[in-house]
């Protein structure tokens, strides 16, 4: 049996978002008996890695868990990219109401690369990183400019 995908980059989630089509549920989209809000975000590059850190707190009044999703926008560019790609995620431990827990997730930069048909490349440009509990519920962003094009070979 053959399979052939004519959808290209746009496969779900990446597909809604890109063409500002509502979808019944988001991607990563959960129910709660409490509610968390988003804060302090840090964004530092370190050679080959890229620590978006954070803090997600109970503002509800039940206990309950998290899960914290890292989205990446890259530059418009060379190569044709959709709106979004998640590239992390963090389930946070049992908060208690009113509890905190700073979050930290790694993304190497090998994985904001894309293919152009020849190469894996990570255009020079400003990538916008997003924090939210779904795709559609972002909470935090900031920007990390990337001065010079990265290549990385197969």
């Amino acid at each position: 049996m053959r399979v052939v995908y004519e959808e290209g980059i746009y496969v779900g989630y990446r597909f809604y978002d890109t063409f500002n089509v509502e979808p019944a549920y988001e991607f990563g989209y959960g129910l709660s008996y409490t509610t968390f809000e988003y804060r302090n975000l840090n964004l530092r590059r370190e050679e080959d890695l890229v620590r978006v850190s954070f803090e997600v707190v109970n503002r509800g009044e039940r206990p309950g868990k998290e899960v914290a999703q890292v989205y990446v926008r890259a530059p418009k560019g060379k190569i044709d990219k959709p709106f979004q790609e998640l590239k992390g995620f963090y389930k946070t431990r049992l908060l208690r109401p009113g509890e905190s827990e700073r979050v930290e997730v790694c993304i190497n930069v090998r994985d904001l690369a894309c293919f152009n048909g020849e190469k894996w490349l990570v255009e020079k440009g400003v990538y916008e990183f997003r924090v939210g509990s779904s795709s559609r519920d972002i909470r935090l962003s900031g920007l990390l400019t990337f001065d010079e094009e990265i290549e990385f070979k197969l």
